[in-house]
């Protein structure tokens, strides 16, 4: 899983895309058929939290990936919790194709 930090502002899909054609594509073999999944982290811990956890999202800036993120604590087959996760926490998913169209910009 990739995870990175993306401060939800009016340029949060802006941030997205330069997340995705710089440090994800350049990095990794991405299709047009894969998804990216966009997660919440207040409603990752608040799910979490509801099943015992107490996980940690870290901002954890690497030398070529500035806005890396490590999840922490994470500890669960609970399949209540990844139900609500992908439900809820990672509910907003798009399509990788639609970042990989020259002159993409948005959402």
């Amino acid at each position: 899983m990739w995870a990175s930090v993306l401060v939800h502002s009016a340029e949060a899909e802006i941030n997205i895309l330069i997340v995705f054609r710089y440090e994800v594509a350049q990095r990794r073999s991405v299709k047009s058929s894969y998804g990216f999944a966009i997660g919440n982290v207040g409603e990752m811990k608040t799910a979490c939290t509801s099943f015992g956890l107490r996980i940690r999202v870290l901002h954890e800036p690497k030398k070529d990936m500035p806005d890396y993120a490590a999840i922490r604590n994470y500890q669960s087959d609970e399949l209540r919790l990844l139900d609500l996760l992908a439900s809820e926490a990672w509910s907003e998913v798009v399509s990788a194709a639609d970042y990989m169209k020259p002159g993409a910009n948005m959402i």
